[in-house]
């Protein structure tokens, strides 16, 4: 593909909207609620727009995760740990955030079925919930890749244990088995979920109680 800019065919999917500008491309996630994305649409409508909005350190509404491809362009295959030269970063972009933007609606309905849901009821959880991504954004100069998704306040199991979170029953060992029950159920669905572990939750607190949420899906395939 000679363009940069151009949509590679697999891309073509009613499930995504993709806006090219100058230095930027954004694939907007059509599933989202149609008033997140026409924010998403006018935050992100220009170069200058895109390049504040990812700057932005202190969103209210959106959490932005970079993720930057290595300079010498090599990068690991999950699927069989094979390493591989990308000839052009940003079709490699495209590739990475498409896939788990399509991913994202069938994860969502493993994580939060019934099965699980009781399952952490019984460590004292109100819910278990997937936090869909909203759009992905791409630098076509970089190839650096970024996923905006909704901005989800708690805690994260990555900085902080079970006890430091007052009136939480679960300990750092349910986690633990919350998450290989998930592995299972995912796996059961044709899903390989290579990076999820048990510090990749964030507890957060609502009206109903601990709430605990899935964010960030990238290294997520289908087996």
């Amino acid at each position: 593909m000679s363009n940069p800019s151009e949509t590679p065919k697999s891309l073509e999917n009613k499930h995504f909207e993709i806006i090219h500008l100058s230095s930027y491309d954004v694939i907007l996630n059509n599933d989202a609620d149609s008033n997140t994305l026409s924010q998403l649409r006018s935050e992100l409508g220009d170069d200058e727009k895109v390049f504040s909005f990812t700057k932005d350190k202190e969103n209210d509404d959106f959490y932005i995760k970079t993720r930057g491809l290595a300079n010498s362009e090599i990068v690991k295959d999950l699927r069989g740990g094979r390493k591989f030269s990308v000839p052009n970063k940003v079709i490699y972009a495209f590739n990475s955030l498409t896939n788990e933007l399509g991913l994202a609606s069938k994860v969502k309905s493993v994580v939060e079925a019934e099965e699980l849901q009781s399952l952490i009821r019984s460590f004292g959880f109100a819910e278990i919930r997937m936090i869909r991504p909203l759009a992905g954004i791409i630098n076509k100069i970089s190839g650096e890749k970024m996923m905006v998704y909704p901005l989800v306040q708690g805690y994260s199991m990555s900085k902080t244990y079970t006890s430091e979170i007052k009136g939480l029953k679960a300990k750092e060992e349910d986690i633990k088995t919350i998450t290989e029950k998930l592995i299972g159920a995912l796996k059961t669905q044709g899903i390989e979920p290579y990076d999820l572990n048990p510090w990749q939750w964030i507890i957060s607190i609502d009206s109903a109680g601990f709430i605990l949420n899935l964010i960030d899906i990238e290294g997520y395939v289908r087996s």
